[in-house]
């Protein structure tokens, strides 16, 4: 009956059913106080990790010291306020050049010019007794082969904070009082915040703090000797750049004297070679400007400051660390899986922007204490209705949600934390924040039209595996709409006329774009994506409307003149919309909308109708679908021929797009710069193309001839592509490939000459189909390509493999052509002029 009603799917009620059991068997043998709510159930978690039973009073005694720190940072909310927007300012005027005086964690800064920089940080090195060592066991040899690769690839190494992991340490119970007893109190609330001299007096509490941290950093240094080996190989080369995290604090500080000191003598480096950031530059014919600023980040973690009237630092992130952290230290400790995969293709990683800040959970009181109260009386309905604001309440951050494989809540907690699977990861930058006043702060000071340097920090939460993953789905929302809806448009263009498809679609286009530039999140862009997608369709009705009003011996010309303005798109649009995100992220989109309205108004009153009524067909579902369409193409062998050598070519194409960036980057060390101006290249060849030469070269060839050369230039093309040694002969390719821009229309006006003029709209969208089922699947194919064959498994290093194999498939497109062709040769055959 259940395997009836479910579909034959049992998961979803088996996962409701166990997820309830777990939270039984959390919530029941606890007895939960509203005042040690949080408490308790830190404890229960950590002891699902790394906690031993046996630490149960270290842990209660190292808490009263986290829950003083936060009591204390709770009072401190304006002061904390004000010293990060300093923190905001005071990276804008390193980016713009500036010195930051008498500023800890932003006064010590190196400028660099290498072309070629490798950026790591927060390996949280440990060498544990009893806790599990993470590093050690999980990540430590795949980061020597890392770099043993950049050492090979003469990189520049850039170490940004948080190496040795010197504040986590094993405690036990006496420890854990010592550090409680030696804290300052008045009566018995410990008195903040946490000074190197003074009133309140820590000397006894830090001289401790201190010592455990000297006898931590030498355990780690003795148990990676491989590793000290061979950053001291970047170092000897003048390859090296450390900068200072919130975990090995390497200050300029009475206290961190023996660390820092310690650290640079086992890196052979000057006790004055530890930096707070790093200043790259670029160079231009004109200019040589700072372009990156390379940070830890913690200088803008509201718990890790150090650069204030109050070093926070030493009183709130330090502290929480110290007393919680080693319960669970191992979770975000992991280089997982996918994130690895993707580095090795050179995959990008885009960053979710945080908030920090927790979901506030409802009920009559704050949030915290309705968190509490609920969790206490185990008000079972309210905390799973709101589940993700009753965690992050109760951690007081927020939660990377992506980081686990259930979006509730409640089932991340009951179903992976618990389980001891996966912790939380917690979100301490206001990301959102630091990017609008980073880029206010240094507009205040650009007097001069700087470029604004890219803020790379390295202990941000982000969400990078779900970037990726996101930009993924995007493309495949894309092609997916084009796969189905190019026939549909097509078919409604064959009943209704071309004007209102391609009118109605760019009224749907200038909308999507609005939707982007309001998008409070990704999904939003998802949804903006699809509708893209669908109205980008439109395509097949334009080239329908070229076979209404085009005569056929002039219609590989007017197909040339569609390619002409999408190339001249190619070069203007990047750039327009570079320039235009730079005064506001948005703003490309908005413009974007503003163009496509135009264009529907430009449309009502200059675009007539191509398609007489006289020869216009019934609407019919048979035929607006995908499959209908590609019927179509079967109708006529030379027609079935031609459409598999159009969707080879399509195939071979989403190489570009999908490889060229990752290929540019790992092959030749390119930069953004130089892929742009290699981009804007290819737009210019592409108009000089198809803007005049297509007509000629038709002309004096017929379009067999023509569409076999051109599919021919393409595949010499992409091997030039994929055999070029340096940048310069991959640079040669390009006016080559350019020249493939003569096959497409000269297949399209053969094509369109086989069908009748009443099914030219069910033509276009058929094509527009085969282009959306290629890049359905040419984007796995060509980076899993590109993965193989630059693996350090592979046999034969061939990082130009997936060009190659698109000149393989271009070339088989080209001979399948030829000979589909073949009946216009024969006598009495006709092929226009």
């Amino acid at each position: 009956m259940l395997f009836r009603e479910t579909g034959g799917y049992y998961l979803d009620v088996v996962r409701g059913k166990v997820a309830q059991q777990h939270w039984d068997d959390f919530h029941s043998d606890k007895t939960w106080t509203v005042w040690n709510a949080a408490r308790d159930i830190a404890k229960a978690v950590s002891l699902k990790f790394d906690m031993d039973e046996g630490l149960d009073a270290a842990f209660d005694d190292l808490w009263v010291l986290a829950a003083a720190a936060r009591k204390y940072e709770s009072n401190q909310k304006k002061e904390i306020k004000d010293d990060l927007a300093n923190a905001y300012r005071y990276a804008a005027q390193l980016a713009y050049g500036q010195q930051v005086r008498n500023a800890p964690c932003f006064g010590r800064v190196l400028t660099r010019n290498d072309d070629n920089v490798v950026i790591f940080s927060d390996f949280h090195m440990t060498a544990f007794k009893n806790l599990p060592n993470y590093f050690q066991e999980f990540n430590y040899e795949l980061y020597l082969e890392v770099l043993d690769y950049y050492a090979a690839t003469d990189f520049c190494l850039v170490e940004a904070g948080d190496v040795e992991d010197c504040l986590v340490f094993e405690p036990d119970a006496a420890e854990a009082r010592a550090r409680l007893d030696a804290a300052p109190k008045q009566g018995r609330e410990i008195v903040f915040p946490v000074v190197s001299s003074g009133y309140p007096n820590w000397g006894d509490f830090l001289t401790r703090r201190y010592k455990k941290r000297e006898k931590v950093q030498d355990d780690i240094i003795r148990a990676f000797p491989d590793y000290y080996e061979r950053a001291r190989n970047f170092v000897r080369r003048g390859k090296y750049v450390r900068l200072a995290g919130n975990h090995d604090t390497y200050l300029e500080d009475t206290w961190e004297d023996k660390l820092r000191q310690r650290i640079t003598t086992e890196l052979t480096l000057d006790v004055d070679e530890v930096f707070d950031a790093l200043q790259l530059m670029r160079s231009t014919a004109s200019t040589n400007d700072i372009r990156y600023l390379v940070m830890h980040g913690h200088q803008f973690d509201d718990a890790c400051m150090q650069h204030g009237a109050v070093a926070y630092a030493k009183s709130l992130g330090e502290m929480y660390t110290e007393c919680l952290s080693w319960g669970n230290q191992g979770a975000d400790r992991i280089w997982r899986d996918n994130d690895t995969k993707r580095w090795y293709i050179g995959a990008i990683y885009p960053n979710a922007l945080a908030r920090s800040l927790p979901g506030d959970y409802p009920g009559i009181l704050d949030p915290e204490s309705n968190a509490q109260v609920d969790l206490a009386t185990n008000a079972i309905n309210s905390i799973m209705g709101h589940s993700q604001e009753f965690f992050e309440t109760l951690m007081g951050h927020q939660i990377g949600w992506e980081y686990f494989k259930n979006a509730d809540g409640f089932n991340a907690f009951t179903l992976e934390v618990w389980t001891g699977e996966q912790m939380y990861k917690l979100k301490h930058l206001d990301e959102i924040s630091l990017v609008e006043a980073y880029e206010s702060e240094f507009n205040k000071l650009n007097k001069a039209g700087k470029p604004l340097p890219k803020l790379v920090v390295g202990f941000v939460g982000g969400d990078t595996a779900r970037g990726a993953d996101m930009l993924g789905l995007f493309g495949t929302a894309w092609a997916l709409m084009q796969f189905f809806f190019s026939p549909v448009q097509g078919a409604l263009s064959d009943h209704f006329g071309r004007r209102p498809v391609i009118l109605i679609s760019c009224a749907g286009l200038g909308l999507d774009f609005i939707l982007m530039a309001l998008a409070p999140n990704l999904w939003w862009l998802l949804v903006g994506r699809v509708i893209s997608g669908i109205t980008a369709a439109s395509f097949s009705t334009a080239g329908a409307y070229i076979s209404d009003v085009t005569p056929p011996e002039k219609r590989a010309a007017s197909f040339g003149l569609i390619g002409a303005a999408f190339g001249i798109g190619f070069v203007l649009g990047p750039a327009l919309g570079g320039l235009l995100g730079a005064i506001s992220p948005r703003l490309p989109f908005w413009a974007s909308a503003f163009m496509a309205l135009a264009n529907v108004c430009w449309g009502l009153f200059v675009l007539p109708e191509s398609l007489p009524k006289e020869r216009r067909v019934a609407f019919s579902w048979k035929h607006a679908n995908p499959l209908g369409a590609l019927k179509l193409l079967r109708s006529h062998p030379m027609l079935t021929g031609l459409a598999g050598s159009y969707f080879l070519m399509n195939f071979a194409h989403v190489v570009l797009p999908s490889t060229t960036v990752l290929y540019m980057h790992y092959r030749y060390g390119w930069d953004t710069r130089a892929v742009g101006i290699l981009l804007a290249g290819v737009g210019i060849s592409s108009l000089i193309v198809q803007g005049f030469l297509v007509k000629p070269v038709v002309r004096w060839f017929k379009e067999r001839r023509t569409l076999a050369l051109g599919l021919t230039f393409g595949a010499a093309g992409f091997a030039i592509y994929g055999l070029a040694p340096t940048g310069p002969i991959f640079w040669i390719g390009v006016p080559v490939m350019a020249l493939w821009g003569i096959a497409t229309p000269s297949l399209q006006t053969i094509m369109t000459r086989l069908v009748d003029p009443t099914e030219q709209g069910r033509l276009q969208g058929a094509l527009a189909s085969l282009v959306g089922l290629a890049s359905l699947i040419g984007p796995t194919v060509f980076t899993q390509t590109f993965a193989t064959f630059i693996s350090t498994r592979a046999e034969l290093g061939l990082p130009g493999a997936p060009f190659l194999l698109a000149a393989v498939l271009m070339f088989v497109a080209m001979l399948l052509a030829w000979r589909t062709t073949q009946p216009l040769t024969a006598p009495g055959a006709t092929e226009p002029a």
